[in-house]
């Protein structure tokens, strides 16, 4: 198994609060780190969490998606 972990930071479109996310992305098939960082370089519109955990899941098919962060106070885990 291979874990590979990201860390971003992206505008909340609710209410543009900068969100700081941490991504493990665990696949048993080699993941490109490069393609993953042009995806996330890629986001310039402000996205929620579950839209990029859904767009992570959707680019990367084989592996597993977790992303966790903190809105208002609140920790968010999503798992594709």
């Amino acid at each position: 198994m291979n874990k590979y972990h990201f860390s971003t930071v992206f505008e909340c479109p609710v209410d543009g609060a900068q969100i700081a996310y941490e991504i493990a992305l665990n696949s048993r098939k080699t993941v490109y780190v490069e393609e993953v960082i042009e995806l996330l370089n890629g986001i310039v519109a402000p996205i929620i969490q579950e839209d990029l955990s859904d767009l992570l899941k959707w680019n990367f098919k084989d592996a597993d998606v977790y992303v966790v962060a903190y809105h208002s106070g609140v920790k968010v885990e999503t798992w594709r």
